[in-house]
């Protein structure tokens, strides 16, 4: 991977299962990986009917370099933004770089 287009640095967060203060389960994010060095890219948007109103939704790709924990269901924070990864691809799992498809919703 071409390192100096990885210009952006991003956070990864996982979900962590833990007791509230009544002992019911809650699921909230942690911080997973933080200073990651990465390359945004949107690929598209569209609107989706959602009960109430119309929800924008955003795709895109975000590639880092490999070897890294990350999995489905992790969020990327970016800034003020958070993406929720939804498939991490690994080419012939040679660990040169990873290439996450997010969705935004907004």
């Amino acid at each position: 991977m071409i390192t100096h287009l990885l210009d952006k640095t991003i956070t990864i967060r996982r979900p962590v299962a833990s007791l509230d203060a009544g002992g019911g389960p809650v699921e909230t994010m942690a911080n997973h990986l933080t200073g990651v060095r990465a390359r945004i890219q949107p690929s598209g948007g569209r609107e989706v009917r959602q009960y109430g109103g119309m929800l924008a939704e955003v795709d895109g790709s975000v590639f880092v370099d490999g070897g890294q924990d990350i999995k489905a269901d992790d969020e990327i924070l970016y800034g003020s933004r958070t993406l929720t990864i939804v498939y991490v691809h690994n080419w012939n799992e040679s660990d040169d770089y990873l290439r996450l498809d997010y969705r935004e919703d907004k």
